[in-house]
């Protein structure tokens, strides 16, 4: 918790980022929805979803680089003490709402399979809900992914999502976890290529 109460400021702001990403998605979404048929539509959300997603997590990148080399400053001034990981708990926090939606989902459907209780299929859907208006930015790409299942096993389809919303989100963190290295050590994402084209 104390780390939480330190970079609060640092936490909230990551997840205002992905709360704006998520209506631009759902924005995206509703406008492809009316604009196509339903044979383009699956490709479109896909399309969006991609779009979506590496905007993300390139605003992701850059905040936390941005904390990195603030916080590089204070390294080198000797008012504060270097730790490497971070950024990966400033993303892990950002992402605790997500995790929390994902794991619900991800439990109550699967013992809606496993029992066939009604009780856990609706003790899902609440926690479902939320976690693809939070994390819409996602949502296109898991559908296109595991539509295959969609029809045949659709209890497997949201459960398979829901596992890829945690997964992604646990991915958005390691963007952040990454960033924060990288302003931390005052380097830029292009510095990579620079050193393949030097070699």
């Amino acid at each position: 918790m104390r780390f939480f109460k330190e970079n609060s400021y640092d936490i909230v702001r990551l997840y205002i980022n992905q709360f704006g990403i998520t209506i631009f998605a759902l924005m995206l979404y509703f406008s492809a929805s009316i604009v196509l048929d339903s044979t383009w539509t699956l490709t479109l959300y896909l399309l969006v979803s991609l779009f979506s997603t590496v905007f993300f997590f390139a605003l992701l990148y850059f905040a936390a680089w941005e904390f990195g080399a603030k916080d590089r400053i204070r390294i080198d001034a000797g008012r504060m003490e270097y730790n490497k990981n971070k950024g990966l708990y400033l993303g892990l926090f950002a992402g605790v709402p997500n995790f929390v939606l994902a794991i619900l989902s991800i439990l109550g459907k699967g013992i809606y399979i496993l029992s066939g209780i009604g009780f856990f299929d609706a003790l899902f859907s609440i926690p479902n809900i939320l976690l693809r208006f939070t994390s819409a930015m996602y949502m296109g790409a898991l559908k296109f992914i595991f539509e295959p299942l969609n029809g045949s096993a659709t209890d497997f389809f949201f459960l398979w999502q829901s596992v890829g919303f945690l997964i992604l989100t646990f991915c958005a963190a390691l963007v952040v976890h990454f960033g924060y290295r990288m302003g931390c050590g005052c380097r830029h994402i292009m510095d990579v290529f620079k050193m393949k084209k030097q070699k």
